[in-house]
């Protein structure tokens, strides 16, 4: 876990600063600067390339993680790996942009009576795919170089903090809206470049393809490696997205901005999955090539113990200040109170279970990942048509936790059938019994006033009194109880720094 820590470490501070931006811009500028319809158009636009640019990606990321180790070789410049799926990336944006031209009537007919602003600017959606794109190749190449740091910088930060200019030069009719969009649009394409110029500043872009070493053998491996992971992503996507989708085309895009902005609450929670998840998908791909199913099933462990920690402690942070956090925002963001304690729980309990995801994807039985996801999809798409008419955002919210909840157990089972690996342990224990008690404590605390009449300034005492509270005594528990090695390995080497510092 030493090249997972360190490197989780900086890209996590790197990403928190990111998410800190945009759940900040978001959550107490948008709002209050932006219409939700405007806010909600952004969303969808949002999801649509994030859904399309994986039809156009051919699982090219992915199987960058599972094929770059067979590729690595610094002196040749990785056999011509990078220009080789970039070449491939093209090709299939291509067709995808001849597909989606083709049903362009279709698509937009199905937000044309609920969502017409969307239909008017469609044609965002394209630059903005191809910035997604290109970041997600470059990223993935990145990742698999062990350099992941500076592309979280750029994807975390510039974009955030670019979207969030954009949005003030709007109000403040410095460019109109279409110019706002064109800005918003320009992010994307922006960070993508960033990211290339990094790629060829550090020396690892090269031109050459080696076709000697890229023969019949290795390409059908990745084909037939992609092929099943291809429909995988593009399905696994559709289940995180589907939800702001089906908003738009059965509610409103009022509705979707509303949903949109309560729903970045659990985004925070992800923030240490991924950081997690970015680096230890390499290490478990030279593990499965190395077939050391005990590292694997080391990392399983730590990593869903770990995660589970630091959800644990993020879910009581969010949950316990929502109602203050709400007061800052325009009255109907408030509506969306528990849509925000729905989606996070499911993203605590996806965390709790570990990389389970890139476990199977990177052994020999990712296939089994196609079959896992249509059924997850299948139901996504059922309960949202049928909660959503009924319940409205919470609908949604609920369908989405059921297909997510559903999904991790379908692929813990599926691990433990074929690998007996489970990411249980005593310790898993001892961080539920820790996050129970905890939960009971911050449940019982009272609402903390400055005897002032100003609400904004007593809400954020009330936060900062609350979160510092919870986080000390979540702290001294974990700590005191020895819940993770990793952990307390950190906090052991932060004393020993504080105290080097005075000693000086």
């Amino acid at each position: 876990m030493g090249i997972v820590r360190q490197e989780s470490i900086k890209t996590t501070f790197f990403s928190a600063i990111g998410v800190a931006i945009g759940f900040l811009s978001q959550v107490f500028v948008f709002t209050n600067l932006l219409l939700p319809s405007i806010i909600g158009l952004i969303k969808v636009i949002q999801s649509f390339a994030n859904l399309f640019s994986h039809f156009s990606l051919f699982n090219l990321p992915g199987s960058t993680l599972r094929f770059f180790p067979y590729f690595r070789n610094k002196n040749n410049g990785h056999n011509g790996y990078l220009p080789f799926v970039m070449i491939l990336a093209t090709f299939g944006f291509i067709i995808f942009f001849i597909l989606t031209i083709a049903f362009r009537t279709q698509i937009l007919n199905m937000y044309v009576e609920r969502s017409l602003l969307f239909t008017q600017h469609f044609n965002i959606v394209f630059p903005v795919i191809i910035g997604i794109s290109l970041m997600s190749l470059l990223s993935s190449y990145l990742r698999s170089l062990f350099k992941l740091v500076y592309a979280a910088i750029v994807k975390d930060i510039y974009i955030k903090v670019f979207t969030l200019i954009s949005v003030l030069l709007y109000y403040f009719e410095i460019i109109d809206f279409d110019g706002f969009l064109v800005t918003f649009a320009g992010a994307y394409a922006l960070s993508s470049l960033l990211l290339l110029i990094y790629v060829i500043s550090i020396g690892e872009f090269h031109w050459k393809i080696n076709r000697a070493f890229v023969d019949k053998k290795i390409v059908k491996k990745m084909a037939n490696y992609a092929s099943y992971g291809y429909l995988s992503e593009i399905v696994q996507t559709s289940i995180i997205e589907v939800d702001k989708l089906m908003i738009a085309a059965m509610l409103s895009l009022h509705s979707t901005g509303i949903y949109g902005i309560v729903a970045l609450f659990s985004t925070v929670l992800n923030l240490p999955q991924q950081a997690i998840s970015n680096i230890s998908g390499s290490i478990i791909a030279q593990a499965f090539k190395d077939n050391d199913l005990r590292k694997v099933n080391e990392l399983y462990k730590k990593t869903s113990l770990n995660q589970l920690i630091i959800g644990s402690l993020i879910f009581m942070l969010i949950w316990f200040n929502v109602d203050a956090v709400l007061s800052f925002m325009p009255d109907d963001y408030k509506n969306g109170k528990y849509v925000i304690l729905i989606l996070i729980s499911m993203k605590l309990f996806d965390m709790g279970t570990g990389i389970n995801g890139g476990i199977i994807n990177l052994s020999k039985y990712y296939r089994y990942m196609l079959l896992l996801n249509v059924v997850s999809l299948i139901i996504a798409v059922s309960a949202n048509l049928i909660l959503i008419p009924i319940h409205g955002i919470i609908g949604a919210a609920w369908a989405t936790c059921i297909a997510i909840v559903f999904f991790n157990v379908l692929k813990l089972s599926l691990i433990w059938w074929k690998l007996k690996l489970l990411p249980f342990s005593i310790h898993y224990l001892k961080a539920l019994g820790i996050f129970i008690v905890v939960s009971f404590f911050a449940f019982k605390l009272p609402t903390f006033k400055l005897g002032i009449e100003n609400q904004d300034i007593n809400s954020f005492f009330d936060i900062a009194v609350n979160s510092i509270a919870i986080f000390a005594v979540f702290s001294v528990l974990t700590l005191s109880f020895k819940v993770s090695e990793d952990v307390n390995d950190m906090y052991n080497k932060l004393i020993l720094r504080i105290r080097s510092w005075f000693n000086q």
